[in-house]
């Protein structure tokens, strides 16, 4: 049931998003059992290349990280425990959120761990390799945010 849904949210995303990135799908098909859960940002330039994303949807690199941010299909490592990455996601910022290629790791969305790993989950996760947790999403925390001097606007429903 569990993989139904993923995948039907997923392929909402995509449908949802299809306006504004309508090569998002054969864009992160290139990714596909190509990076592991969570990677550097560097890697992620690497595979671009290789995999001829550009060629295959048009997109630049900045466009294509862009993309991945505000569908939620990637966000930016903050922390680790012994169970999960933690990670930023755009969704829960109003501003987009940008990576350091140079320093900051990157890390899937369970939604879209699956379905990228079809064929590498089993040897990822047997390697040692985590889930994802994004950080913030549990509506009982604490606003997070304003620890990293985010104000949210007051009045809002």
């Amino acid at each position: 049931g569990t993989r139904a849904a993923e995948q039907l949210i997923v392929q909402g995303i995509f449908t949802a998003f299809r306006g504004t990135f309508p090569a998002a799908k054969a864009a992160l098909r290139g990714l596909s059992d190509r990076l592991d859960i969570c990677f550097p940002a560097s890697q992620l330039h690497v595979v671009f290349n290789k995999q001829g994303i550009r060629k295959r949807t048009d997109m630049e690199f900045d466009e294509f990280v862009t993309m991945l941010f505000a569908i939620g299909a990637v966000g930016i490592l903050l922390d680790k425990t012994e169970r999960y990455y933690k990670a930023h996601f755009q969704y829960t910022f109003d501003t987009p959120l940008s990576a350091a290629e140079d320093e900051d790791w990157l890390c899937f969305h369970p939604l879209f761990t699956r379905y990228l790993h079809v064929r590498s989950l089993h040897r990822l996760r047997s390697g040692g390799s985590l889930v994802t947790y994004p950080y913030g999403s549990d509506p009982a925390d604490q606003d997070y945010r304003i620890s990293l001097g985010y104000s949210p606007r007051r009045g809002r429903s």
